[in-house]
């Protein structure tokens, strides 16, 4: 998904989330491959990944709060004000449709 961003060709990044460079969508990656136990590079059915995204992802608050932060992460990038207490609406609202059409609910 990188390619996809506006580049920077003097620093080799995204430019995006005021400047970051990307670093904060980076972050969410790193956070929500370390909450699912896996690394970069693994492989698995995509169902399998649902699965493990519906257990143990319930909400976007857990992957763009940033504890003892009162910014939504480190960066102050567009995560979201209301992430950081209740989550995402769409977010949630998409999940349980998911589960529902892929039979986990």
């Amino acid at each position: 998904m990188r390619g996809l961003c506006p580049r920077a060709p003097n620093l080799n990044a995204c430019v995006n989330v005021l400047g970051s460079g990307g670093l904060s969508n980076e972050k969410r990656d790193l956070d929500m491959l370390q909450r699912l136990g896996l690394t970069f590079g693994s492989s698995m059915p995509a169902r399998e990944l649902f699965r493990l995204i519906f257990e143990r992802i319930p909400s976007t608050a857990e992957i763009c709060r940033r504890d003892g932060s009162l910014c939504p992460s480190v960066w102050w990038d567009g995560c979201g004000e209301a992430n950081l207490k209740t989550g995402n609406a769409g977010y949630e609202k998409g999940r349980k449709e998911l589960m529902a059409k892929l039979g986990f609910a």
